[in-house]
């Protein structure tokens, strides 16, 4: 499973990927993935680790690989959740569902 995690525009990948990763990889300005560029550039993650744009993309960060580095989950997360108001996500089932993510092709 690929874990992403959304604050408006910031967007990551965790230690885990999935056959269904293709609905989850960020892509670049050039409109090209980044989770299989940002691994053969810095290497497989860590259990503890995650790749995240430095600085945010809320903050004004652009999105390109070379903003992209590994960061602890713990601290990265807590720092992307303290720069929006968190929203409580009701029924998950419906939100796979209208992106998408449950579906095989």
């Amino acid at each position: 499973m690929c874990l992403v995690y959304q604050v408006k525009t910031s967007c990551f990948f965790s230690t885990h990927q999935s056959k269904e990763k293709r609905f989850l990889d960020q892509k670049d300005y050039k409109n090209k993935p980044l989770f299989d560029r940002a691994v053969k550039k810095y290497g497989e993650l860590n259990k503890n680790e995650m790749f995240g744009f430095e600085p945010a993309l809320i903050l004004g960060g652009a999105v390109k690989l070379e903003n992209i580095r590994k960061l602890p989950i713990i601290s990265h997360l807590q720092f992307l959740a303290s720069l929006d108001t968190p929203r409580m996500m009701l029924d998950i089932g419906k939100f796979v569902d209208e992106q998408g993510l449950g579906k095989d092709e």
